[in-house]
């Protein structure tokens, strides 16, 4: 499944492949597990959705923040002075 969202998501409908990659994980997990039996189709169908929407806003909210900070502190020591050779 993530192999066939990368592929779609290769194709420049949307940025990142928003909605579209999110539309294929759930179409190709509903399908393989189709013959799921432990809960009713409608339910199982919400659990991917949900599932699929999670992982697709955690696979964004958590790089954002983390490169952001990482971007300020790397902006503030390059602002912190030029390195100086070392004498001998």
């Amino acid at each position: 499944m993530f192999a066939f969202g990368r592929l779609v998501s290769a194709f420049p409908i949307t940025p990142g492949g928003l909605g579209i990659v999110e539309l294929s994980y759930i179409g190709g997990l509903v399908l393989a597990g189709r013959d799921h039996a432990d809960v009713p189709p409608e339910l199982f169908r919400a659990q991917v959705a949900a599932a699929v929407l999670v992982f697709r806003t955690m696979t964004y909210a958590l790089p954002i923040p983390i490169g952001s900070a990482a971007y300020l502190v790397w902006h503030r020591g390059a602002r912190g002075g030029a390195i100086r050779p070392r004498e001998s």
